[in-house]
């Protein structure tokens, strides 16, 4: 629901001018950040702020609510540094990811360099022919009728998490978070998996584009909003288990 309520508060607040859904729908991410430490949505907060910023320039502009936007996003980036210290200070962890941007560039460097070590792991598995890139999607229903193939899916990605590695020559802090979407296109069919999956999700991602462009309403920009979030999941994660 947070996923989905997100764009929408934004579209809402930014471009409709209402303010009493937003400002519950920041209250339900600001608990969310709270109760478990998740700072992703709070980057999808500031995804969709920039996806409104790019899409509806002219209008806010006309209503000059350029600077309203650029001082939000300051807020937020500032906001969430502060909370990301405040929520580890006195704990025993390394410096390195102390702060919200910190962690970001090691969410970004780390899924780079896990990615390249976990290659070997999956390279030496059969291609797993599409479970891999809808395995978020596939396991719930694995419980109920049994999928050899999510099987073997589960058993592999739970090989990769569980594994941690060095990000870093300078330190010793394990890291297991993500490994970039392309190891899981990889999973899937090799080198031919990683194609044509890739041309698959460009085609859609460039229907939902147009589509927005030709219709200009609020269903559109939401999924404009999912694909923006997937690409930049894509980066850190697999989208398709994800976003």
């Amino acid at each position: 629901i947070m996923y989905i309520e997100l764009p929408v508060c934004i579209y809402m607040f930014f471009i409709l001018g209402t303010k009493m859904i937003p400002f519950f729908g920041f209250v339900t991410v600001f608990f969310w950040f709270i109760g478990n430490g998740a700072r992703l949505p709070l980057v999808y907060v500031i995804l969709d702020i920039i996806c409104v910023l790019l899409l509806f320039y002219p209008v806010l502009k006309r209503h000059k609510k350029i600077t309203q936007i650029f001082v939000t996003l300051l807020f937020v980036i500032i906001f969430l540094n502060i909370l990301s210290v405040a929520r580890k200070s006195g704990k025993n962890i390394s410096s390195d990811s102390n702060t919200f941007v910190q962690g970001l560039y090691y969410y970004l460097g780390g899924s780079m360099i896990n990615m390249g070590d976990k290659l070997g792991i999956v390279s030496v598995h059969n291609s797993l022919w599409g479970a891999a890139s809808v395995y978020g999607l596939a396991l719930p229903f694995s419980n109920l009728i049994s999928f050899s193939i999510v099987g073997n899916a589960d058993y592999l990605f739970n090989m990769i998490q569980n594994s941690v590695i060095s990000i870093s020559s300078m330190s010793d802090q394990p890291y297991n978070f993500g490994t970039t979407g392309f190891l899981y296109l990889f999973a899937d069919g090799k080198i031919t998996g990683v194609i044509i999956i890739s041309i698959i999700l460009g085609l859609l991602s460039q229907f939902v584009y147009e589509k927005f462009i030709i219709l200009n309403n609020l269903k559109y920009y939401v999924l404009y909003v999912f694909v923006m979030e997937g690409i930049m999941m894509f980066v850190l994660t697999d989208m398709l288990s994800g976003v």
